[in-house]
């Protein structure tokens, strides 16, 4: 046998080997995704490696036996055609390559392979919780009263160096948006969830007789003028009617203001996931938080898991929920999935230093130099 031949015969076997091996990832990767979940790359932990430890007897005999038997019973068939067909001969060794390509290609687009690769990518990059780990909420607090959404309580938050700043968000009875929590608060007298006002009504009227209303065109002109500014969206309402109509004026103003640039650091929180669909139909933005308290999420961890699963499959980087329902467990569900943490509404400085060394971020009415501000109710 000359030297050729034997390389030639080593090629062969060599690409029937790999050909063998990529089939049986294939077919693993079908068995896998089907068992484990589509998040499989996502959530591959020493948790999943027990979980295949377990599974150990049942891969074996669902995938491994089924695919050595088919690979045997191909094997025969490629044997037969070679030896009648001398010109497939020639080519066999490129016919296998081609065919632990295809189940490769196969095998990890079922894993999500291109999908994980992504989201690591978008991972590596920078974000605006990368160094905004505390969020003004409402704006934050003016002269210790909360919940204002002022100018004066915005630019006290910035001025103390702030950059990320919650704002609740409402439509007037002219369908206009502006920074409310809700009509209901007794801030701006003569208000009520009856007696809503039009936005020049609004913007009229001092809150608590001394600060300064704000709409959608203030927060974004103080947006453009301060580039390192975020702003997150509390727009309250879970109906789509009403939801959609904010969204559109938030695009809408930044286009009247000729500043469409800003919208790339309005972080949009979305209460359910049918909301990003609908948002995503409005416009493209970059940053999402899905935010749990319209869930009523009380702490369960199966129930948080698939809130990350749903994060990952939608690129959404941040989950928001309760202080009061936050464990370690779920942190490490977030470190797993390549998620940030927040948390509300945390005006304990001990407690805020106690999340923000896990790396875990706050929602506050107060930050460390802050002027604190409790007072204002219950209001979320």
């Amino acid at each position: 046998m000359s030297l050729k031949t034997k390389e030639t015969k080593w090629r062969i076997w060599f690409s029937a080997l790999l050909s063998t091996l990529m089939f049986f990832f294939c077919i693993g990767s079908f068995w896998v995704e089907s068992t484990y979940g589509e998040l499989l790359l996502a959530a591959a932990n020493q948790g999943f490696l027990n979980f295949l430890e377990n599974k150990r007897k049942l891969f074996l005999v669902e995938v491994c036996v089924p695919a050595l038997i088919f690979m045997l019973f191909l094997g025969a068939i490629i044997f037969f055609i070679l030896k009648k067909q001398l010109k497939i001969k020639r080519h066999i060794n490129v016919i296998l390559i081609l065919i632990s390509v295809i189940f490769l290609i196969t095998g990890s687009m079922e894993l999500g392979a291109v999908s994980y690769v992504k989201h690591q990518i978008h991972l590596g990059q920078k974000h605006w919780y990368d160094e905004n780990r505390v969020v003004m909420h409402a704006l934050g607090a003016i002269d210790g009263l909360a919940y204002t959404n002022s100018k004066e309580a915005l630019e006290n938050s910035y001025l103390e160096g702030n950059k990320a700043f919650e704002c609740d968000m409402v439509l007037t009875t002219d369908g206009e948006l502006v920074a409310c929590h809700d009509w209901g608060t007794g801030m701006q007298k003569g208000f009520s969830e009856d007696n809503i006002p039009t936005k020049e009504e609004f913007m009229q009227v001092k809150i608590y007789d001394q600060y300064t209303p704000m709409s959608i065109d203030e927060i974004i002109e103080f947006m453009a003028e301060n580039p390192e500014v975020y702003v997150i969206t509390d727009t309250k309402y879970a109906e789509a009617e009403y939801y959609e109509q904010q969204f559109k004026k938030i695009v809408e103003s930044a286009a009247e203001h000729n500043c469409k640039d800003v919208l790339k650091r309005f972080v949009i929180q979305i209460y359910h996931p049918y909301m990003y669909g609908d948002i995503e139909n409005i416009y493209h933005f970059d940053n999402y938080i899905y935010t749990l308290y319209q869930e009523g999420y009380r702490g369960d961890i199966q129930e948080f898991e698939e809130y990350a699963k749903f994060c990952v499959l939608n690129d959404i980087d941040v989950i928001t929920m309760y202080e009061e329902y936050y464990s370690n467990e779920l942190l490490e569900i977030c470190n797993r999935y390549g998620l940030q943490l927040f948390v509300h509404t945390v005006n304990d400085e001990e407690l805020q230093k106690e999340f923000l060394e896990k790396n875990i971020g706050i929602y506050t009415d107060k930050n460390f130099n802050g002027s604190g501000g409790m007072s204002g109710g219950e209001h979320y």
